[in-house]
């Protein structure tokens, strides 16, 4: 047995080194763009630093970083080299394969409120209040519903894999019928306040939080909210990033990142400035206290929203692709100063 599960855990990691390598090439074509956008005795420096620490370094993202935020900065982390090696150092991508499900939520985060399930595909299976129930129980179930949203419950990233109906159709059961692992769950109604983003979006706060021996901190803290009559909030999907101070209220500039832009007009026609998340202090203190129930993982992406009673709700937790560009776009380099990030690389560098 022991032959068998190393033979599988290193199958496992050959899958997982591939994926990233995968990752590390596309983020690097992805943000391909001239140097000479950057004053070279700046890019220099910057790439003096990380050749350091990535011999392939290119340099395209911190150009990109300096095109959209105006800002030249050697403390940047490129996109690529997070993805591949401080996520993948910081995160064991095998045991945190289990608690990516968001079936099993409700286990281990049952100190936050989530939003009501209806019923669960785990493996094949319908689960309706933790009894199987076969797919014609789970359809009179629905119609009951007059709106209802389906989720891929493991790495749904980037919006793709939430899907909203309001009836049983052609498209619902294509979806049903082609994932094993699925949740079905109510349409949270969201606070007035938040719904001021983009009523037509569950806008979510996400916090980035990170262990390290001094306990666990949030590194940074960004809104996402669609776009006008959008669903989903996920910038990957088109949605809007923008950056939130320490007080809760939300930073000037808004950015859509599928198109690498900052937008110079108000979407949706509202000033955001003037908008201050609610509970905002409450949602750190309680990303810091799910974070400390979670071993094996020491970068974690929390997805939260506030429900109309202004109660916090979980949405996602996020163990790996944490959407670091849109962190540091927002809030600028995630590790504030050199001592921090050097802290960070050198013990990631030690690991490779």
């Amino acid at each position: 047995m022991n032959i068998i599960g190393n033979l599988q855990k290193k199958i496992i990691e050959k899958i997982n080194l591939t994926r990233i390598k995968w990752i590390y090439e596309g983020e690097q074509n992805l943000c391909k763009c001239s140097k000479k956008l950057m004053p070279k005795q700046k890019f220099d420096e910057i790439k003096k630093f990380w050749k350091k620490y990535d011999s392939n370094y290119k340099g395209y993202e911190h150009i990109k970083y300096y095109t959209m935020s105006g800002e030249v900065n050697k403390l940047y982390i490129p996109d690529s080299y997070f993805y591949r090696f401080v996520d993948y150092y910081y995160n064991n991508w095998v045991k945190l394969k289990i608690l990516d499900n968001k079936c099993f939520y409700k286990f281990y985060f049952n100190n936050v409120k989530q939003p009501e399930t209806i019923a669960m595909k785990v493996d094949n299976f319908w689960y309706l209040n933790d009894k199987i129930i076969t797919l014609d129980d789970l359809k009179n179930e629905l119609v009951k519903e007059k709106e209802f949203v389906v989720k891929i419950s493991c790495e749904s990233t980037g919006g793709h894999g939430v899907k909203f109906y309001s009836e049983i159709n052609k498209d619902f059961e294509e979806f049903e019928r082609t994932h094993r692992d699925l949740i079905i769950q109510k349409v949270l109604k969201q606070s007035p306040i938040m719904a001021k983003l983009n009523n037509s979006s569950i806008n979510t706060v996400r916090v980035m939080t990170f262990k390290n021996e001094q306990g666990i901190k949030c590194l940074s803290t960004i809104v996402r909210f669609g776009e006008e009559g959008h669903k989903v909030d996920n910038a990957c999907s088109g949605g809007l990033v923008v950056g939130v101070e320490p007080d809760g209220r939300l930073k000037e500039d808004i950015y859509k990142p599928k198109i690498y832009k900052k937008v110079e007009t108000k979407p949706n026609n509202v000033n955001y400035h003037e908008i201050i998340v609610p509970k905002f202090q409450d949602i750190l203190n309680k990303a810091i206290e799910l974070h400390s129930k979670i071993n094996f993982s020491r970068i974690i992406s929390w997805d939260f929203a506030i429900d109309e009673n202004d109660d916090i709700v979980l949405i996602e937790a996020n163990f790996f692709y944490g959407e670091l560009f849109f962190h540091q776009l927002c809030n600028g380099p995630l590790f504030k100063t050199e001592d921090e990030l050097l802290s960070v690389l050198n013990e990631v560098n030690k690991g490779k």
